[in-house]
């Protein structure tokens, strides 16, 4: 069985995104099933919030043609300071330093290496290992983790750390990132809806 990251993006065990799926725009809940004897991953699994109406891999190509910039930004991190990764982006992202829009140019201090995504895809799981599991002080998240919910803290709200993160999300998706591994059902479902009601049904 695949477990799901960010919204409904269904990811395998092995870290794979699934393909199978198909977009109908006209009713969210009937799903082109034919496929299904050619994938272990049914329908209702890719969809597993039943709310969206494009396959994840199509969702994911039509978010990057919309909002991603044709323009690179350059983000230096220190692989030493890794317990500091949440600190140094949330600083960032309250400076307006850090577009989420633009494709990150990731280098690592001190190491060798040119960004041909795989140091960003590497990035990003360190920027996801981080928001799920915390660190640095901050911890997100709590709950089994399968079904994670968001930290109930006066302190976090007020500091707009929850808009960071759901910035970083869509940095983490945008570009190629995995988002965040193991978020409730209805959280998933809230924030792609909004809606209390939906989520708590």
């Amino acid at each position: 069985m695949p477990y799901y990251n960010y919204l409904f993006f269904p990811v395998t065990e092995n870290g794979g995104h699934t393909n199978n799926g198909s977009t109908n725009p006209g009713n969210t809940n009937n799903r082109n099933t034919s496929n299904q004897s050619a994938s272990p991953e049914s329908a209702e699994e890719c969809y597993p919030l039943r709310i969206g109406r494009m396959a994840p891999h199509e969702a994911v190509r039509f978010h990057k043609s919309v909002f991603v910039s044709p323009l690179s930004q350059p983000v230096f991190f220190d692989r030493r300071n890794e317990g500091a990764i949440l600190r140094e982006l949330f600083r960032k992202l309250k400076r307006r330093e850090l577009d989420i829009m633009k494709t990150p140019d990731i280098t690592f201090i001190n190491e060798d290496g040119i960004d041909a995504e795989g140091l960003s895809k590497e990035f990003f799981a360190m920027v996801s290992a981080a928001l799920s599991g915390g660190c640095g002080g901050y911890t997100l998240f709590e709950g089994s983790p399968d079904h994670l919910l968001p930290v109930i803290s006066e302190e976090f709200h007020q500091s707009d750390y929850f808009v960071y993160v759901g910035k970083l999300i869509g940095m983490c998706v945008l570009h190629g990132g995995a988002g965040v591994v193991g978020l409730s059902r209805a959280l998933a479902v809230y924030m792609v809806t909004a809606e209390i009601e939906m989520a708590s049904s």
